[in-house]
């Protein structure tokens, strides 16, 4: 079973109908047909009653579309938080700072990343200035030396 198949298995379920699934999909109507007959083989169910021209969700397939709804928004979710990962806005950003530097520098730096309304959580590191070199620090694949 695919996130693909859940998302025809729904469209089909919302639309009562595999022709108009399938031009809302824009696939072939035959292409979503078989799509699904793989989800029924694979589940070993009927997730529809097929009667001519109508077909309706099997007990079954009522309780498959509840978890198919819920597993397509959980995917979703997944690929928006990845997305916020790579761009920085959720994670730890750790950052170093060297007791040389002026008392006020680390504060600044620590309310600019908060204005920048971000998920991140920062934590501030005091680091001899003869090891900040050799200590870089990371948040995702960037790094960050103050």
């Amino acid at each position: 079973m695919d996130l693909r198949q859940l998302r025809y298995f729904v469209a089909v379920a919302d639309a009562s109908s595999f022709g108009r699934a399938s031009t809302v999909l824009g696939i072939a109507q035959s292409a979503l047909s078989t799509q699904i007959a793989r989800l029924e083989r694979e589940l070993g169910i009927d997730l529809f009653v097929r009667a001519p021209r109508t077909i309706t969700l099997t007990s079954a397939g009522r309780a498959v579309l509840a978890e198919a709804r819920k597993t397509l928004i959980q995917a979703e979710l997944t690929v928006e938080v990845a997305r916020r990962a790579a761009r920085g806005e959720i994670g730890r950003l750790r950052l170093g700072y060297a007791r040389a530097l002026p008392w006020h520098l680390p504060g600044r730096v620590v309310k600019a990343f908060t204005e920048l309304e971000s998920g991140a959580a920062i934590d501030l590191h005091e680091i001899p200035s003869h090891e900040h070199a050799s200590r870089p620090l990371y948040r995702g694949d960037r790094v960050f030396a103050v």
